[in-house]
């Protein structure tokens, strides 16, 4: 991960590597240090050894059914960082799992 003093430091939990590598390069160029792992078990290492600000699963997370299975997981390890879930659907309705992991203000 490329440190800039000062910027949000960001882990990204992406199974896919094309996505992980396009997203993590908006960040990047937007001002994030990010950090990205196409693993779970990556992930989980990751947030366990590291001080983010932000983790971000990815729309595809890795070795797992879904990203509220990893959100599952992290918080099982006592990662208690802030958490997004990024999807994509055609629901507009959502997804009420993904709900509890982004609660709307």
């Amino acid at each position: 991960m490329a440190e800039t003093p000062g910027a949000t430091r960001v882990l990204l939990i992406e199974g896919e590597a094309q996505i992980a590598a396009g997203l993590a390069m908006i960040l990047g160029a937007t001002g994030f240090a990010v950090e990205v792992a196409n693993s779970g078990e990556t992930g989980l290492d990751l947030a366990r050894m590291c001080d983010f600000d932000l983790v971000l699963l990815g729309p595809n997370p890795p070795a797992l059914a879904d990203g509220g299975d990893m959100a599952a997981r992290l918080r099982l390890a006592r990662i208690d960082r802030p958490m997004r879930l990024l999807a994509a659907t055609r629901d507009p309705g959502g997804d009420p799992a993904a709900l509890q992991i982004n609660p709307l203000p």
